[in-house]
C-alpha cells in the first residue's frame, strides 16, 4: 500500500467499525482494502504514530525534577494566558483475556479496562471576567495504561502527559491548572509534577454526588429533591463547603455520607468561588469530550470487545487526529518514502 492508501485505510479505520469503514471506502472512494487490511493497517500506523512521537519527544522526559526543566523550543505564555491540563479515566469494553483477575464494581469479574483520557489548552481572557480556549491550542492524548509509577520512576501516564506538553513547547512549570475528578491518581500526579498548579475538583462530580444524595433523601426526580440539591451545588459554588457537609451530616445515610466524604477529602480543590472570580474553569468538561469523542464514538458502539493492543493503536491515530498534527505525521511519513 502507498503511503495515500494507508493513510485513507487508518483514517477510515479509526472514524467507525472495520467492515462499516471497507464499505464507505469503496462508495466513497471506489477502493476495496477489505476489512481485515484495514484493521491491520490502522494498528500498524497508530503504533508507529506512537513509536515516533516517543522517540522525537524521549528528550522531554529528561527534566531534572518534577515541576522544573525545559524543552526545545520552548513557547512563551501570553499576558493572561493560563495552560490547563485535565483528565479522567473511562471504561474500554475489553476481551475476557484482557480482564482475567480483574474485579468488577459488583464483586463480578470486570468488562472493561480504563482508558486514561486527557485535555490540555491555553486559556486567555475573554475580556468579560473569564476566559476561552485559545484556538488551536487543544491537544489530546489517550491510552490503556497504568498510573502507578513503573520501573523507569514515573508512571505511563505521567510521561505520555509530559510528551504533549513538550509538544506544545511547554515544560511542566507552564501548568497553571489541573482539573480532574479528584481521583487520588489524580491528586498524586498533579502534585508531583504540577506543584505550583492550581488543583480543581471538576464541579459537576461533586454535584452528582449531591444530586444522589438528594434523590435518595427526598426521592429521585421529586420537586423536594431538585430544590434541595440545587441548594447545595449553589452553596458549594459559592465557596460555602461548611454549610454543605453539615446539611448532608445532618441528613445521613447511605448517599449523603458518600457526598460528605466526597466533599470532606477534596475542599481544599473545591474553593469554587475563588476560582471563578480569578477566571479559572471549573469544570474538566474538556476531558469529559475528550472521553465521549475520542473513546466512545470509536470503541464502545455495540457488541465490541478490545484487546489492548488493538484499542491503543485506533486511539493515538484518533488523537492525532483531534490534536490536528496528524498532517505533519504523514508529511514525514511521505518525505521519507520519496
Amino acid at each position: 500500500m502507498t503511503p495515500a492508501a494507508r493513510r485513507m485505510a487508518s483514517v477510515a479505520g479509526s472514524s467507525c467499525c472495520y467492515a462499516e469503514a471497507d464499505r464507505l471506502l469503496e462508495e466513497l472512494a471506489d477502493v476495496n482494502f477489505g476489512a481485515k487490511r484495514i484493521e491491520r493497517t490502522t494498528r500498524s500506523v497508530g503504533a508507529d504514530v506512537e513509536s515516533r512521537r516517543e522517540a522525537a519527544l524521549s528528550g522531554a522526559l529528561s527534566v531534572a525534577a518534577p515541576g522544573g526543566g525545559g524543552v526545545p523550543a520552548r513557547k512563551a505564555l501570553k499576558e493572561g494566558e493560563i495552560l490547563c491540563v485535565a483528565l479522567d479515566g473511562t471504561g474500554v469494553p475489553a476481551r475476557p483475556s484482557e480482564t482475567e483477575g480483574r474485579a468488577g464494581r459488583n464483586g463480578g469479574r470486570a468488562g472493561t479496562r480504563e482508558a486514561k483520557v486527557g485535555a490540555l489548552w491555553l486559556a486567555e481572557p475573554d475580556g468579560e471576567g473569564g476566559r476561552r480556549t485559545v484556538d488551536g491550542s487543544v491537544r489530546y492524548f489517550a491510552a490503556v495504561e497504568s498510573a502507578e509509577d513503573d520501573e523507569q520512576g514515573d508512571s505511563p501516564v505521567a510521561r505520555r502527559l509530559l510528551r504533549e506538553l513538550a509538544a506544545a513547547g511547554h515544560a511542566p512549570g507552564d501548568v497553571g491548572v489541573c482539573i480532574g475528578d479528584g481521583a487520588a491518581w489524580l491528586r498524586r500526579l498533579f502534585g508531583e509534577w504540577f506543584p505550583d498548579a492550581v488543583q480543581i475538583v471538576d464541579f459537576f462530580h461533586a454535584a452528582e454526588y449531591l444530586w444522589a444524595a438528594a434523590g435518595a433523601r427526598y426521592g429521585p426526580g421529586t420537586d423536594l429533591a431538585k430544590r434541595w440539591a440545587k441548594r447545595l451545588c449553589r452553596l458549594l459554588k459559592a465557596g460555602r463547603a461548611d454549610q454543605v457537609l453539615a446539611a448532608l451530616r445532618r441528613a445521613g445515610g447511605g448517599e449523603c455520607d458518600a457526598a460528605a466524604r466526597y466533599i470532606g477529602e477534596r475542599r481544599d480543590r473545591m474553593r469554587y468561588d475563588a476560582y471563578l472570580a480569578h477566571g479559572l474553569p471549573i469544570g474538566s468538561g474538556r476531558a469529559e469530550a475528550a472521553c465521549k469523542t475520542v473513546v466512545g464514538r470509536r470503541l464502545k458502539c455495540t457488541g465490541m470487545r478490545w484487546s489492548m493492543a488493538g484499542a491503543n493503536p485506533v486511539l493515538w491515530v484518533r488523537c492525532a487526529r483531534l490534536s490536528g498534527w496528524f498532517d505533519e505525521y504523514w508529511d514525514e511519513r511521505i518525505r521519507q518514502a520519496a
